[in-house]
Formats: C-alpha cells, structure tokens, sequence
C-alpha cells in the first residue's frame, strides 16, 4: 500500500494579495528598492525585518508552475493550501 504525500503551505501568496501588499502603508507591505543597479522588491515583516527578492527570478510563494513541478518530482500527491 503506497502512503500519500500531502503537503501543508503555511505560506502562499495570490496574486490579488500581492497587489494588496504593494498598497498597505502599514505592515506587512511590500515596496522595490535599488540596490547598486539592480531592482529588487522589498518585503516588510515589520519596521526592522524585510527580506529582498529578485523580480527576475520565480518567486515560491507565488509559483505555481516549476513549483508544482518540483513537487511532483518529490513524490507529494496533494497540496493544501490556507487562503
């Protein structure tokens, strides 16, 4: 008898979320920053914790392509994600 993998996502962000972000004053919010030349989006926790992503690259909160791909290459069956 083969177990099912099921993946609990404590983290997953829409797109509408996303834009939601980009609009809060208040944290969490998200705003881009520059950083030498380079562009990078920042994401605020709180007024002293963010963590920088490159707008280039996929983004796994959002993925929801290679990402599933990566899943289904690690053996999970299922997903479950909190909205």
């Amino acid at each position: 008898m083969r177990v099912k993998i099921v993946a609990i996502e404590e983290h997953v962000h829409t797109e509408d979320y996303v834009y939601y972000l980009y609009a809060r004053k208040e944290f969490p919010r998200r705003d881009f920053t520059e950083e030498g030349e380079k562009r990078l989006i920042r994401d605020w926790w709180s007024p002293s914790k963010y963590r920088l992503l490159d707008p280039d690259q996929p983004n796994k909160l959002t993925d929801c392509g290679e990402g599933v791909k990566e899943m289904d290459e690690a053996g999970i069956d299922m997903q479950v994600l909190p909205l």
